[in-house]
């Protein structure tokens, strides 16, 4: 059998996480230990979070991940694999459980540590940009959408999209306004008919992106992306901001992947940051690609996503990338969730960017676009 490739260094002693390293781990050496690279692409994911998640730094985002992990692993989905990802499917479980379980009991022990030590716990203030926690999945529901029966799957969808709703309802996107003492060097509402010439260069593909009803679309259809679509956007003449700010949304998407929409920011030294946004395979998500290396030009060479911002379909979020002495630093619902390594390189321009893979179906917006010095 061969040797594993994981690196081991980072696992837990023992519990419901330790045990399912394991398991991945003896997976991978029963199928011959495929690279970690062959696998993150498998599974539309970077190397580095494909590394995280089998050096115990983090767990899948799912269920699912969980599966698709898995048969990244073996190479292969078969009857005879499928036994695998069910075991594996039960252990990630246990495992999330346990983890936040810990997590639960930290916070209180950590504040009875602070009594104990005499430290004055200070109230949490509850501030209008607080952001509230979408309400935990019943545990009984997640049983039964690993039964598989038909009518529990589409009862648990709908209630899951009435949780998810209720939740969306309650946010309120931000407003995005630029600073009061800033210069607003780009502003667009996208509420003309069509996008402003006199703003913006002709998208190369003007039937993916397009402005229309107050928004900028990004839409592809399975015949858009039967061999793969792209395009790009980019402004007339944009130098020199330190601040922009858009809102970006999913209204629909029939079908999701690897695709979605981006904007990749650039530096004078020519290094570029992105933002991602989309319909994820485990539904909408924000998240900031930061490169921390001379350059960044593929999707590896960017800092895995610290955070990934899920989202509602239909919910507006509110999306700020920010440069502040020197450093980049990125904002969803005004909740920090990336920053750049400091430096003395400003921003100076800025490129929209629409990917869709294969069969992809997704409709993508961005509104109340500014762009500030």
């Amino acid at each position: 059998m061969p040797p594993s490739r994981f690196n081991q260094t980072a696992w837990p002693d023992s519990g419901g996480h330790r045990d399912f390293l394991e398991f991945l781990n003896a997976v991978h050496r029963r199928y011959g230990c495929r690279s970690l690279r062959e696998i993150g692409k498998a599974m539309h994911l970077s190397y580095t979070r494909v590394h995280d998640i089998v050096r115990g730094a983090s767990l899948p985002v799912s269920e699912n991940q969980t599966r698709s992990l898995v048969v990244a692993l073996i190479g292969r989905a078969d009857a005879e694999t499928d036994q695998f990802t069910d075991h594996a499917a039960e252990l990630f479980i246990m495992a999330r459980r346990a983890r936040d379980e810990q997590d639960s009991a930290f916070e209180p022990a950590a504040r009875t540590g602070d009594a104990e030590a005499g430290i004055a716990a200070e109230p949490m203030s509850e501030s209008p940009a607080a952001t509230p926690k979408p309400p935990a999945v019943p545990a009984r529901l997640v049983r039964r959408l690993r039964r598989g029966a038909v009518g529990l799957v589409i009862g648990a969808v709908v209630v899951l999209a009435v949780v998810v709703t209720s939740w969306a309802a309650t946010r309120q996107p931000s407003p995005t306004t630029a600073p009061t003492t800033s210069t607003v060097l780009l502003q667009d509402s996208f509420d003309a008919a069509g996008l402003d010439p006199n703003k913006w260069e002709a998208p190369t593909r003007a039937d993916l992106i397009y402005a229309r009803d107050g928004v900028l679309n990004f839409v592809v259809g399975p015949s858009d992306t039967k061999g793969g679509a792209e395009a790009r956007l980019a402004p007339r003449s944009v130098h020199g901001f330190h601040q922009i700010a858009f809102v970006v949304g999913v209204p629909e998407y029939i079908k999701a992947g690897p695709g979605g929409a981006s904007m990749t920011l650039t530096e004078s030294d020519g290094k570029t940051h992105r933002v991602i946004f989309g319909p994820g395979t485990e539904g909408p998500i924000v998240a900031a690609l930061v490169c921390s290396r001379p350059e960044c030009h593929q999707y590896d060479d960017y800092d895995p996503p610290g955070q990934y911002v899920p989202f509602a379909p239909g919910e507006q979020v509110p999306v700020r990338v920010v440069q502040s002495d020197g450093q980049l630093q990125f904002y969803a619902r005004d909740e920090l969730i990336a920053q750049g390594p400091r430096g003395d390189s400003p921003l100076t321009s800025f490129t929209f960017e629409l990917y869709g893979a294969k069969e992809e179906a997704w409709h993508i917006t961005v509104g109340s676009l500014i762009v500030s010095q």
